[in-house]
């Protein structure tokens, strides 16, 4: 897939894969962002910060500036984590902090 970026769809789960070194198209992921949000849907939303294995590669917390996440997530959970796709660093983190806000959501419907 050569796509800007890569969205998971899974139940009410929106997962992320932001290539963390690719600064250039920053302004474009910014924009396709604004449009992919729907301000109905509560879904959490977990960004994948890819390729922090790479030295020009932006850490998830400027990440989170750069992209105004706050304020596009506005209404829903969310984490940016610091993702090494080749060595699979931080997957593991981020995937078992959707896990910890699913079951948390699951045990207050309840």
């Amino acid at each position: 897939m050569g796509g800007l970026i890569h969205i998971l769809l899974v139940l009410a789960v929106i997962v992320i894969a932001v290539d963390a070194s690719d600064v250039s198209r920053f302004d474009l992921l910014l924009d396709e962002l604004r449009g992919f949000f729907c301000p109905q849907t509560t879904a959490p939303m977990l960004f994948l910060a890819n390729k922090q294995d790479l030295p020009n590669a932006w850490s998830p917390e400027m990440l989170t500036r750069r992209l105004d996440i706050p304020t596009l997530c506005a209404g829903r959970p969310w984490c940016v984590q610091g993702t090494c796709a080749t060595t699979s660093r931080g997957l593991l983190d981020g995937f078992l902090w959707l896990k910890d806000v699913l079951l948390g959501a699951q045990r207050r419907r309840h």
